[in-house]
């Protein structure tokens, strides 16, 4: 009898479910772009509360000839900022976001991505693989419908950002290529980051919890 409940026990502790983050770009998102590479005549990351999907997004243009540079989007902040249970732990992330090409003056290869979770100095990934690889949109010209990135399911967490009060270094890149023409101009923007959070409990807490029923079940076998 004790070994039943205990082995019941044990399967109602083991409790799992998920938070979903989701970012809009909407005004105060506290977002920020670093710019690797240049472009030979300008270089810009700003919001645009013109275009989105449906309304507000981020965007990167490059204007200048066969420019590939890349920005790229951060935040940092805890699993907790992102509705994680305080004291929880984080095992694994889904992410997803829209994506599209404003414009594209000239023949060109942009791209979006890759989604990266990294740790709080921005050093190191906190994940076993990106939550969503680098996506190269098709050689052409012209703008793009909007589009969802979801090509990649849940990611596991590396042991060592698990905690509810880790910071964690959201990162989203864009690559606005532009074409062979000195006034070749590019924009591309995304939207709507999504992330799906895998939380538990600590299997600390389950075994402190395992240890004492045993302790009242063997008492009540004595009695």
């Amino acid at each position: 009898m004790r070994l039943w409940l205990l082995a019941v026990f044990l399967f109602c502790t083991v409790s799992l479910w998920a938070v979903v983050y989701s970012q809009p770009f909407a005004a105060g998102h506290g977002f920020a772009a670093t710019q690797s590479g240049a472009c030979d005549t300008s270089l810009t990351a700003a919001d645009d509360t013109v275009n989105g999907n449906p309304v507000n997004s981020v965007k990167t243009t490059c204007v200048g000839r066969n420019d590939a540079p890349t920005s790229t989007w951060k935040k940092a902040l805890t699993w907790e900022a992102m509705g994680v249970t305080a004291g929880n732990n984080v095992t694994q992330v889904d992410g997803k976001y829209d994506h599209a090409i404003i414009a594209r003056s000239h023949t060109s290869t942009p791209a979006t991505g890759p989604l990266e979770i990294w740790n709080s100095g921005d050093a190191a990934t906190c994940m076993a693989s990106d939550p969503e690889a680098q996506l190269v949109y098709g050689s052409g010209t012209g703008g793009t419908a909007w589009a969802t990135r979801d090509a990649t399911g849940a990611v596991n967490v590396n042991a060592g950002c698990q905690a509810s009060t880790t910071t964690v270094t959201v990162r989203l890149a864009i690559r606005p290529n532009t074409g062979n023409n000195a006034s070749a101009s590019t924009q591309v923007n995304v939207d709507n980051l999504v992330l799906t959070i895998t939380e538990v409990t600590p299997s600390g807490r389950s075994r402190v919890i395992l240890s004492r029923l045993e302790m009242e079940l063997q008492a009540i076998v004595v009695d």
